[in-house]
């Protein structure tokens, strides 16, 4: 339906919610589309300006800096990811790994309208070029582009008109509970072998021993690893998002665990605690202070 041709689906004003006839609509568009970006428009009272649909803030629980103009997520480790970029009062930079998501959970395809003019102040005579129209169509492009002369003045014109579409992913990859990606467990060293070789194990806390048991042969949970104490640095730089106190370190609101701070070159945590507390991030981050045995 939408590649029937190159002509757009749909309109600047169009997507609000209203009435149809006597029926109330959250979405004024015909079945199958819903916008992603609002136009709106308040006669000569107010400036226009377009807005992010909120549906999209929403899902990807973003907020906006009102200094950098920026919508933006919060990741596991506490940093906040630019995810779109609005530059004036009508142009948004969308970072194409959410747009996918997106499009993934929804299951709707993204559909990108075009439409390009140029006019020169001479005719095509003196360009030397002749009238033209051509189209190109495959799976995921579907545009037409054609230039002439206007009658008054004679002017040369050319118009690219069309649309781009991304077809949605499996649902399963949108990445957004309960479809959110696997952790990643991190090996650490946590001794030497029969060889004086630095011997590493996972930290993932269901492949660890423990007192009831289970995984006899694996490494015990409480297991220590040790840290070189910059690898506190990244924490003691950022108060505002981490905090360091006797024996803990936390992320605000996002995770915290036991740490041995009390000596004076390293620190020490358990093994199992770094996978059951730590994201994938900061583990991957963290294992470059890690000490030498």
């Amino acid at each position: 339906m939408v590649f029937k041709n190159s002509d757009w689906d749909v309109h600047i004003e169009d997507g609000g919610p209203g009435f149809n006839g006597n029926t109330y609509c959250s979405n004024l568009l015909r079945d199958g589309f819903e916008s992603l970006l609002y136009y709106r428009e308040f006669d000569d009272i107010h400036k226009p300006f377009v807005e992010l649909s909120q549906e999209f803030i929403l899902l990807n629980n973003l907020y906006f800096d009102e200094q950098k103009k920026t919508y933006c997520a919060i990741l596991k480790d506490g940093t906040a990811e630019e995810v779109v970029r609005v530059s004036g009062d009508d142009t948004f930079i969308i970072k194409l790994p959410y747009l996918t998501r997106y499009a993934a959970a929804k299951q709707m395809a993204v559909v990108l309208f075009y439409d390009i003019e140029m006019k020169f102040d001479v005719a095509t005579t003196e360009l030397g070029v002749k009238e033209f129209s051509d189209k190109h169509k495959n799976e995921n492009v579907f545009y037409q582009i054609w230039g002439s002369d206007l009658i008054m003045p004679q002017n040369a014109y050319s118009v690219l008109r069309g649309k781009k579409i991304i077809y949605p992913r499996p649902v399963e990859t949108c990445g957004y509970w309960p479809f959110e990606k696997e952790e990643e467990f991190v090996d650490f060293v946590i001794g030497l072998d029969e060889n004086c070789n630095e011997k590493s194990f996972t930290c993932n806390p269901d492949k660890l021993a423990d007192y009831f048991g289970n995984n006899p042969d694996a490494p015990l949970y409480l297991t220590p690893v040790f840290f070189k104490r910059e690898v506190l640095q990244k924490y003691i730089l950022q108060p505002n998002l981490y905090n360091i106190r006797d024996g803990y370190l936390e992320c605000k609101g996002l995770w915290g665990i036991e740490i041995d701070n009390h000596h004076k070159d390293v620190i020490s945590v358990y093994l199992g605690d770094l996978g059951q507390h730590l994201s994938d991030y900061i583990g991957k981050a963290s294992i470059l202070f890690q000490m030498k045995v």
